[in-house]
């Protein structure tokens, strides 16, 4: 009994994109079968616009998902950095962490 909770799939780093961008549509649609089960009418499926990779293909295909289950949307924000600035410094970590280069990570930047 989940009295009281909700869920929300959050956006790019939830089961349901994982297995949507890795074209298991069967899979995220038994994920979110199993989130309505525990969660009823109080699970979500989480979308933002950050401008990174795949985002939009997974906007499309939640959105599909969404009326075809009947699962709302809800709009998610999320925070690395404060200024519009910082995001030259950010993606310049990421590529530190993942040994990659700023050319080499090009529009596949994710946060």
């Amino acid at each position: 009994n989940c009295a009281g909770l909700i869920g929300i799939a959050t956006s790019l780093k939830s089961e349901v994109a994982h297995y949507l961008l890795c074209g298991e549509d069967e899979k995220a649609q038994r994920y979110i079968e199993s989130m309505q089960h525990i969660f009823g009418a109080y699970f979500y499926l989480g979308i933002s616009r950050l401008g990174i990779y795949n985002e939009n293909h997974y906007i499309s295909s939640a959105r599909t998902l969404s009326q075809q289950y009947n699962v709302p949307l809800v709009a998610l924000g999320e925070v690395q950095f404060l200024h519009q600035d910082d995001c030259g410094p950010h993606k310049a970590r990421v590529c530190i962490e993942k040994g990659a280069t700023m050319a080499s990570i090009g529009d596949q930047y994710t946060y």
